[in-house]
């Protein structure tokens, strides 16, 4: 039951069009939230064992990837990172997946990312919200969420 107040809790903020999160605080220190027990690699993972489709999750680190801000570190080391070892090596190196599937599916999703930047730089974002709002209504439910928290807590 306290599971499903709080997916009630997280739902609606973000159904809120008044909690704002600016992109600096969201996409800053990406190398930790991009390690294999921080908030993306972590329930991605735990939702794929539990056999719980995770696109959002896997846009989500395709985003990060893509963060880069001359006043955060970590952003600028990711970035050489990927210039350096290129980005499958960087992803390997970064998040500790091995596994070259599910390597592949992240680089898919860095490229759908890539794409969407360049159709929308101009675009509407309140749009793209409700877009990103839409798709996480769809594709977690409640009971799948609840699985993947108490699995998690269980870890």
């Amino acid at each position: 039951e306290a599971h499903f107040k709080y997916i009630e809790k997280i739902s609606s903020r973000f159904k809120n069009p008044y909690l704002k999160d600016d992109v600096t605080r969201v996409g800053r220190e990406p190398l930790r939230k991009l390690s294999a027990s921080d908030r993306l690699i972590k329930p991605m993972l735990t939702a794929q064992e539990a056999g719980v489709a995770t696109p959002n999750l896997l846009l989500g680190i395709g985003a990060a990837l893509h963060y880069s801000n001359a006043e955060d570190q970590q952003s600028l080391e990711l970035q050489q990172k990927i210039a350096e070892l290129g980005l499958e090596g960087a992803i390997k190196e970064v998040t500790a997946i091995t596994d070259d599937a599910l390597v592949a599916e992240i680089i898919k999703a860095y490229n759908k990312i890539l794409k969407a930047d360049k159709e929308k730089v101009h675009g509407d974002w309140k749009e793209a919200r409700a877009e990103v709002e839409g798709i996480f209504e769809k594709s977690i439910t409640k009971a799948s969420l609840s699985k993947i928290l108490d699995e998690t807590r269980e870890m």
